[in-house]
């Protein structure tokens, strides 16, 4: 930009984060605590059985879910961090 100099940086957040590398690990695991902590909130909606399934999973998919995706379009997804967001889904669902 003209004569100002311009720092060069690991990684970016803007709308969600990319690395130095061109990946988003470090994103998805933002992504994931942050769901966890949602995830921990609705603890007694989990436990609470006078509550279906199928109301659990629509609170889990508008909340949790929604948390995970936000910015997600712009991820470079590898094979492990498809996995670790798998991994975390089913778990959700498991308690639910």
């Amino acid at each position: 930009m003209g004569t100002e100099k311009i720092d060069q940086v690991d990684s970016f957040t803007c709308f969600g984060s990319i690395s130095k590398d061109g990946g988003s690990s470090e994103e998805v695991n933002s992504r994931i605590d942050k769901a966890q902590c949602v995830f921990a909130q609705l603890k007694k909606i989990w436990k609470n059985r006078k509550i279906n399934l199928q109301t659990k999973i629509r609170i889990l998919a508008a909340t949790v879910i929604a948390v995970i995706k936000y910015g997600s379009e712009a991820w470079a997804l590898r094979k492990a961090d498809e996995d670790w967001l798998d991994v975390f889904q089913k778990n959700c669902l498991r308690i639910a």
